[in-house]
């Protein structure tokens, strides 16, 4: 049940800030943020590969003891919104 709250945080993290990034980026630019670059952007190495980590959920053992995967999906929501927060406030070079 951890791993299955924890997945869907976040998604729905994922789900929400690209929302909101493409939205504030048609309201503060000429330029129009897509979803293709969202990913490309959090898909790179320096940016800490969250694509893949967000993908890689699936394969955590779900017999992981409760503490270790609060922690774990704990740090991967923090890295998603660090990212998106990084995508906001800078502007975005793909």
């Amino acid at each position: 049940m951890w791993k299955t709250l924890g997945m869907m945080k976040a998604i729905c993290l994922f789900y929400d800030n690209s929302i909101r990034v493409i939205v504030d980026s048609s309201k503060r630019s000429e330029q129009k943020m897509s979803m293709a670059q969202i990913e490309m952007y959090l898909g790179r190495e320096e940016n800490g590969n969250i694509m893949d980590q967000i993908n890689s959920m699936k394969f955590i053992d779900p017999i992981t003891p409760k503490e270790e995967m609060k922690r774990m999906f704990d740090d991967l929501h923090s890295t998603i919104n660090k990212a998106f927060n990084e995508i906001g406030t800078q502007s975005m070079r793909v």
